[in-house]
């Protein structure tokens, strides 16, 4: 699975916007994770930049993810440690053009074991329910504070039609 945004020239002036992007792209993998019972193993991200340029980085998890706040802190801390050991200016900067985040490696739910130390399990079961809730009542009734804003990433756009299965 994978979740794709193509940046504006506008959308590129702020920080901000783009960690909004970033963290929409990975509310979007969370939100088909849950639908498909799955856990992820492996996430990747890729940026392509004005300039021609490109950064890619695959990431193999330990304990298995399906929250998108985890998903993306692990990208962003990737991308700092990248910036820090390639001495550069962040991954995340006026030049990006295309940011996707994808997820492999799947794990079914009912087969994820957690550690003794750190079980998410009641995390796993609300997230569940929270979008049991969405998916009967709509998506605007029950939101993450985060999505207050006004902020035009928040909508999945495809533009060729819809997808049947999403």
């Amino acid at each position: 699975m994978q979740a794709m945004r193509t940046i504006s020239q506008a959308q590129r002036r702020s920080a901000a916007i783009l960690a909004d992007i970033l963290t929409a792209l990975c509310q979007t993998l969370e939100k088909r994770m849950v639908g498909q019972d799955v856990f992820t193993r492996l996430l990747w991200v890729s940026c392509r930049y004005e300039s021609g340029r490109s950064y890619g980085d695959e990431i193999g998890l330990e304990v298995p993810l399906q929250d998108g706040n985890r998903i993306r802190q692990v990208v962003l801390d990737r991308m700092e440690a990248f910036r820090l050991n390639a001495r550069c200016e962040p991954v995340l900067n006026g030049g990006l053009t295309q940011l996707c985040v994808g997820v492999s490696r799947f794990i079914p739910a009912d087969a994820l074991q957690y550690s003794l130390f750190e079980d998410h399990t009641r995390e796993d079961k609300l997230r569940k329910s929270v979008y049991t809730i969405k998916d009967r009542f709509g998506p605007e009734k029950l939101i993450r504070a985060y999505q207050l804003a006004d902020s035009p990433v928040w909508h999945d756009v495809i533009g060729f039609g819809s997808i049947k299965d999403l």
